[in-house]
């Protein structure tokens, strides 16, 4: 498989009587973009722009999608979900980077998620970076809140497909190429054959509307699978309402790998998992994962992650103790979920566990007020001080991804 992804630099996001794309800066039409909601499922549906440094705080995240669509394959780009089934992973691909799609939550759970496009919270966030067009959808009565949520993930991703089709013709400002090629006759410095590395991977999936989709299907109960790493690159892994599925379109783990292989390692592929919630079920995936990395990647060595919290994390301790177990080396890489310094508060006890790599820890940080509010519905009292601001919060709590194994914020220490 080699899949090019294209980029499109966008600048500025405005509205406009026609959606357009004149160079770095992308018009849209908000009749044409509602065109695109399926409204059997919506009381009332709008739009709004939030760009980097307005005066505004996005309240109630539910994800954020880089708009993105198959070159080759127009009705192809997020297979299982829209359009045509077909492996993602392989042809030319066209991104509009600098803006995202983003949902928000307005349903009864707690989230809290949110994002500052000015002040000290946008300084670490990666997401504050970008222009938002997000989508500001109403369930009717009686729909529920599963039916509610893949309605607005298929409107999300129309779009995404929709906008980013404006830049096929267009040259790209960057183009990137990634391929699992032969390095077999590749050495290192000492003249020996490149290490073998298999990346697992482990995301939440502990409700409907808190899980992943592969291919469209529920990630709930499945056991691992080895997939190609461009298949997570390019549409076929979507968070439902966990983490902004950006992550997986610009999977850094991945990207990393891949600027390695040939050069000191070896990459030999991915294998993805869901998070449990019963200690069993985490043995026998975490054993499977690594059974998969042994017998099917031939790994020397496993990398793992999570996106998740305390569960996800007993998970990692299971995969690396299992490598070690079946001869593989094991790094483990992690953020904590404490706002005081690192390790505190994790749930991997095994000393075993001897090689990780920290990405960081929340902080407490003062929000500072914050004039206008976009979403202020979608999580009606949900937290007791008011959501202009100023009030004193930990980002674990508050901004969007903070338990994305990469981050979705720039982390002091």
């Amino acid at each position: 498989m080699k899949l090019t992804i294209d980029y499109t630099y966008i600048n500025s996001v405005g509205f406009g009587n026609e959606t357009s794309l004149d160079g770095k800066n992308l018009i849209i039409s908000k009749e044409e973009l509602l065109s695109l909601v399926d409204m059997s499922f919506f009381e009332s549906a709008d739009i709004e722009i939030a760009r980097p440094g307005d005066n505004v705080r996005i309240l109630g995240i539910a994800d954020c999608t880089q708009p993105r669509v198959k070159a080759d394959a127009p009705d192809a780009g997020f297979p299982g979900i829209i359009g045509k089934i077909a492996p993602a992973g392989d042809g030319r691909t066209t991104a509009l980077k600098g803006v995202l799609v983003t949902e928000l939550n307005p349903l009864r759970a707690n989230v809290k998620s949110l994002i500052d496009m000015t002040g000290p919270i946008a300084d670490v966030s990666i997401l504050s970076k970008h222009n938002h067009i997000i989508l500001l959808l109403y369930p009717k009565d009686g729909v529920s809140d599963e039916s509610f949520c893949r309605a607005q993930k298929i409107a999300a991703l129309k779009i995404s497909e929709f906008l980013a089709k404006f830049a096929i013709s267009q040259e790209p400002d960057e183009s990137v190429c990634y391929e699992l090629y032969d390095v077999k006759n590749c050495l290192d410095v000492n003249g020996k054959p490149l290490p073998k590395v298999a990346y697992l991977t482990s995301h939440w999936a502990g409700a409907e509307n808190a899980q992943f989709l592969f291919y469209g299907q529920d990630s709930l109960g499945m056991l691992p699978i080895a997939v190609h790493p461009n298949e997570i690159l390019d549409g076929a892994f979507v968070y439902n309402y966990f983490q902004p599925t950006y992550f997986s379109q610009e999977e850094a783990m991945i990207k990393e790998l891949y600027a390695r292989h040939g050069k000191d390692i070896e990459f030999t592929g991915v294998i993805l998992s869901c998070g449990k919630t019963e200690t069993a079920a985490k043995e026998a995936s975490s054993m499977a994962a690594v059974m998969m990395a042994k017998n099917y990647l031939d790994a020397d060595i496993t990398i793992n992650t999570m996106a998740g919290m305390g569960h996800c994390q007993l998970e990692q301790q299971m995969i690396h103790t299992w490598s070690e177990k079946l001869g593989m080396k094991a790094v483990t890489m992690m953020s904590g979920v404490s706002v005081e310094k690192p390790g505190d508060l994790l749930v991997i006890t095994d000393d075993a566990v001897d090689a990780a790599v920290h990405s960081g820890s929340g902080k407490i940080m003062e929000f500072p007020y914050i004039e206008n509010l976009i979403g202020q519905l979608d999580i009606p009292a949900l937290m007791a001080f008011d959501l202009h601001g100023p009030f004193t919060a930990s980002t674990n709590l508050t901004v969007a991804g903070v338990y994305s194994k990469q981050g979705a914020y720039y982390l002091y220490e």
